[in-house]
């Protein structure tokens, strides 16, 4: 089952704008199979890293870290994010609008963007 799942995994990492939800149970092996997946299909992993402070603003500046390794350094990247890392609803409206539109709104300040 494992394999069939890693492969499943790698085809959709290989599509261009490939995304994918992985529902189950608690140890089940989704991040593990994920992280294996993007190894062998030479895709980098990017995760977050929650801290008592971590908020909205945390996230942006990890969003805008993300969108910089894509899209400045061209470098495909798998965004891992499980359900024990989302302590603030607005993190699910970011995701909803990267997975609909590929970008979140007044992420980047106009002075940024230049």
């Amino acid at each position: 089952d494992a394999l069939r799942h890693i492969c499943r995994i790698h085809r959709v990492l290989c599509h261009h704008r490939g995304n994918m939800m992985l529902i189950g149970i608690g140890g089940s092996g989704r991040q593990s199979l994920t992280r294996l997946a993007s190894f062998i299909a030479d895709i980098e992993v990017f995760t977050i890293e929650i801290t008592k402070q971590y908020r909205r603003i945390e996230f942006h500046e990890d969003l805008k870290g993300l969108y910089m390794r894509c899209g400045v350094g061209n470098k495909n990247t798998v965004f891992l994010l499980n359900d024990g890392q989302i302590n603030n609803e607005s993190f699910l409206e970011d995701v909803n609008n990267i997975l609909s539109s590929g970008e979140v709104p007044n992420l980047f300040a106009k002075e940024e963007l230049d």
